[in-house]
């Protein structure tokens, strides 16, 4: 039972992480400009929760778009000249 227990325990931490029910946001001083921020910035102001899921990535022949799905689980890459890319965020390993 207390195997269970921590089980139980662990997956209602697990689902606490990941409600998306508040979206995330970066306040800024009244005359800052937003467009200046770096992905430190967007970093240093994340929780726990996504800080983990940072990851960088140099790919040739750009210019790419990147499109998440709403869950955030996977991570779509497509560039200008063919070039497709499918990863899974949470285990950060290309499909």
């Amino acid at each position: 039972n207390q195997r269970l227990d921590r089980e139980a325990a662990f997956r209602a931490a697990k689902a606490e992480v990941l409600q998306t029910a508040e979206p995330g946001l970066i306040e800024t001083e009244e005359a800052e400009d937003t467009t200046r921020l770096t992905q430190k910035d967007i970093l240093d102001s994340a929780g726990v929760g996504v800080a983990r899921k940072y990851f960088s990535f140099d790919l040739p022949y750009g210019p790419y778009n990147c499109s998440l799905t709403r869950n955030g689980a996977h991570l779509l890459v497509g560039g200008r000249k063919g070039h497709v890319a499918f990863m899974h965020l949470v285990w950060c390993s290309w499909l």
